[in-house]
């Protein structure tokens, strides 16, 4: 089986690159900055950037733009870190499945290294990653659907936003969403995944009891 998996949330927590980002720019601008549990849950509820910085317009654009720039520095990669018992899980996964990662990253060569110095560069039988601002479901369904391995019949795909679940959805695949990342549940929930998981150490347990083979009712 062909597993596209996603990096950001799925694999990696990256809450505190994310917050880290955050407060250098709000400092930068001069305003006070929340707390990381407040900042987090404005950002996995999807709010926007006016409710999240209480900025003024131009301040919101600067902001924007300078995140971009700086959310994939080597210096604020380094506090990504392998949620638990993920590295594991997968590790075993490779044993029988084909791992592959999908990846939105504009800096593959950062990517690189981060994979390289996190040893996740040895689970994956191939990565695709392409550079899209917009995080769009687009650019992850045309990654995967030119993939040249990749059967409709035998694929899934494992993520924590809209571009994973929707570029699922549109492929005909079954479609994992998990919470350990950048969305809610309320939100995933409303974006019709087949299966919706606290992380990814759970996916074991649905593939080994062949539910994919069964209609299933996301709760």
């Amino acid at each position: 089986m062909n597993i596209y998996c996603d990096l950001d949330g799925p694999i990696l927590d990256v809450s505190e690159r994310y917050y880290q980002v955050y407060l250098a720019l709000m400092r930068a601008l001069g305003h006070e900055p929340l707390r990381k549990d407040v900042y987090w849950n404005l950002k996995r509820r999807k709010a926007d950037l006016q409710e999240i910085l209480s900025c003024s317009a131009d301040e919101i654009q600067t902001y924007e733009t300078r995140r971009l720039q700086m959310i994939e520095l080597v210096e604020y990669l380094r506090y990504d870190f392998v949620i638990s018992g993920v590295f594991d899980v997968l590790l075993d996964l490779k044993e029988k499945h084909r791992l592959v990662l999908v990846t939105l990253r504009h800096d593959f060569v950062s990517l690189k290294a981060e994979l390289s110095w996190l040893k996740l560069d040895i689970l994956f039988d191939k990565i695709l990653a392409q550079d899209n601002n917009e995080g769009n479901w687009k650019a992850k369904f045309e990654l995967i659907r030119c993939d040249e391995r990749f059967c409709q019949a035998n694929s899934i795909i494992i993520g924590d936003t809209e571009a994973d679940i929707l570029a699922g959805k549109k492929l005909g695949i079954p479609t994992f969403a998990v919470l350990s990342g950048i969305r809610t549940r309320e939100l995933l929930k409303n974006l019709g995944p087949d299966y919706i998981l606290n992380d990814i150490t759970e996916l074991p347990a649905y593939l080994s009891n062949e539910v994919l083979n069964v209609k299933h009712s996301v709760s």
